[in-house]
């Protein structure tokens, strides 16, 4: 073996031990989003299963029908995982639901066929002739299924992208937060187009598909010590550890309030406060501060806003109210001044309300 190819291998390698060891950092740590760290924790573990299986094929020739297919299933962990740590990291309150798990089905169904999955590399005569296709449209299945993923989290980060900058006091920790998702999410999506350009083109060979997600899995760990806040950062602490609220009184609270709104659109009161409110619901204020903070995840003038604006893009368009004037349909939505409502409606729907109402004239 050339000393080029030993140095190669070690290569790969240290790019295997350098995620399970940063994994393994993220599983102890007590510090920062430990939620979120987790989760990131498992997506690497997700590309070891991918890189180690390539490292192992390079270092020893060898292709085991079992390996092959638990490395290539990881395709099916990463999308996912990659989607649960986003979310995560953007809210320290997230939780994942029964339903997510869903998502995790097609890895554990691959993982228990692994054993009956032929590699055709492993076969010869006509019987490997006759399991390639199946193999190979297996192989391009699960990019395509990474590739799903890859839109659904850039259509995703593109959201939070829009949140941010609409933020007028975004910290230094929400940009530090965009600039490592973004990366992230840039090279998992260079690692996919490495692996696809080498299976469907010739110009890319499968070890310089391999080098390039070694060097893109160093890349991470880099950035990751570019961007410590984003792993160390301790989020505060629940605000009520003492509340009396339980999962079927709060879903109680937030039936109700929700009934209020879209039925009583008490939301047409510009002099609507949170203790006003709160007395409609008989219910203490503090508590429906929390069911709003909490379980809506906004705070309550955003959560009643974001009532104003749908009701607003529904007057916009009717053409009983063709002839009110912006601040006219202001008002009837339940905002008070001009400037709040013209800027809450750009926030929220990227657009003033002239030009949505513009819009719909001319699609319409």
């Amino acid at each position: 073996m050339s000393f080029s190819r030993v140095l190669l291998i070690l290569f790969f390698y240290t790019g295997v031990l350098q995620s399970v060891f940063f994994a393994v950092y993220l599983f102890i740590s007590k510090r920062g989003n430990q939620k979120a760290n987790k989760l990131l924790g498992f997506l690497l573990l997700a590309l070891v299963m991918r890189l180690g299986k390539s490292a192992y094929i390079v270092s020893t020739g060898h292709y085991p029908d079992v390996l092959v297919n638990i490395g290539l299933s990881g395709y099916l962990l990463i999308g996912a995982l990659m989607m649960f740590y986003f979310r995560a990291l953007a809210q320290p309150t997230f939780s994942l639901r029964n339903t997510d798990f869903l998502q995790l089905v097609p890895w554990v169904v691959a993982v228990c066929c692994s054993s009956i999955i032929l590699y055709p590399p492993n076969y010869s005569g006509a019987f490997k002739q006759s399991i390639v296709p199946f193999f190979l449209w297996y192989y391009r299945g699960l990019h395509a299924y990474l590739l799903v993923y890859l839109i659904i989290n850039f259509l995703w980060l593109r959201r939070f992208y829009q949140s941010y900058k609409a933020q007028k006091n975004s910290s230094t920790l929400d940009k530090a937060k965009w600039t490592w998702m973004r990366s992230l999410w840039a090279m998992l999506a260079l690692v996919w187009l490495a692996y696809t350009t080498s299976h469907f083109f010739s110009f890319l060979k499968y070890q310089n598909a391999l080098i390039i997600y070694t060097s893109l899995v160093f890349c991470i760990g880099l950035l990751a010590l570019t961007q410590p806040q984003v792993f160390t950062q301790t989020f505060d602490k629940p605000k009520y550890k003492t509340s009396p609220l339980t999962d079927h009184t709060t879903q109680a609270h937030i039936a109700s309030v929700k009934a209020l709104m879209e039925e009583g659109k008490v939301f047409k009161d510009a002099a609507l406060t949170l203790p006003k409110l709160a007395e409609m619901l008989d219910m203490p204020a503090y508590l429906l501060s929390q069911v709003i903070n909490e379980h809506l995840a906004k705070n309550f003038a955003d959560f009643v806003n974001q009532y104003r604006i749908d009701e607003a893009k529904k007057l916009l368009i009717a053409p009983a109210f063709d002839h009110y004037k912006i601040a006219g349909i202001a008002f009837e939505s339940g905002f008070n001044n001009l400037s709040s409502f013209n800027t809450a409606f750009k926030k929220n729907v990227q657009q003033t309300p002239s030009q949505y109402r513009k819009q719909y004239k001319v699609t319409s």
